[in-house]
């Protein structure tokens, strides 16, 4: 076997490899971030938003207790842990 002769399909086989490991690791991400996904109350949501306009106004330490109280009721909801985070 002449590795020159063989290094175009090779390199095409590593490429496709590439591709699908590429496009199975953003399925894989894309499914993760819908594990969550489940239905918010409107008034949690209302809460949140809340929050955001405490962060706004630079209350953090109100923004935090806020934000912490929507996780408490809603420990899933990735918006809510972040927000959280950044208070």
């Amino acid at each position: 076997m002449n590795i020159w002769k063989e290094a175009p399909r090779l390199l095409v086989r590593l490429a496709q490899a590439w591709s699908i490991g590429a496009a199975l690791l953003v399925a894989a991400v894309a499914l993760a971030g819908c594990a969550g996904d489940e239905a918010i109350a409107p008034e949690l949501i209302a809460q949140n938003d809340h929050g955001v306009a405490l962060m706004g106004r630079y209350e953090y330490a109100a923004a935090e207790q806020t934000f912490a109280a929507v996780v408490d009721q809603a420990p899933r909801w990735l918006d809510a842990r972040v927000n959280l985070a950044i208070a």
